[in-house]
């Protein structure tokens, strides 16, 4: 094997090493950068939601028979306004109640091409766990 021939082995190694580590440390910081967008997004929607129903609203939820409808329905409304503004596909709450979690509100947009948000209010309905 001829010195040239050595030298340009080399030197393709070398840019293959600095492409490779090149594109690892890079995709490492936009993965990071990535995860602080959504992170910033997930604690303005958590912050947000306090806002929307109110200081101490679980704190005074009634239970389901007694839930004011009407106000539990404006409350989904303005959700899914603020979700539909904030870019959120999914803006929930729940409470403890006898030690288990419930629902109180909570907005998913639907899975459609148009995009078209649904409201799904499932007032103090029990989580079920897998």
């Amino acid at each position: 094997m001829s010195l040239k021939l050595k030298i340009r082995w080399v030197l393709i190694l070398l840019v293959i090493f600095i492409v490779t580590t090149f594109t690892f440390f890079s995709y490492r910081e936009e993965r990071a950068l990535a995860l602080e967008d959504i992170d910033a997004l997930l604690v303005t929607a958590a912050s947000t939601y306090r806002f929307i129903v109110g200081e101490g609203f679980h704190d005074k939820l009634p239970p389901r028979e007694q839930a004011d409808l009407k106000k539990m329905h404006t409350l989904s409304v303005s959700l899914s306004r603020y979700a539909k503004e904030a870019g959120v596909p999914y803006v929930y709450a729940f409470a403890l109640r006898d030690g288990k979690p419930v629902y109180v509100l909570r907005y998913r947009m639907k899975k459609c091409s148009k995009r078209q948000p649904s409201i799904t209010s499932s007032r103090m309905k029990p989580i079920t766990t897998a």
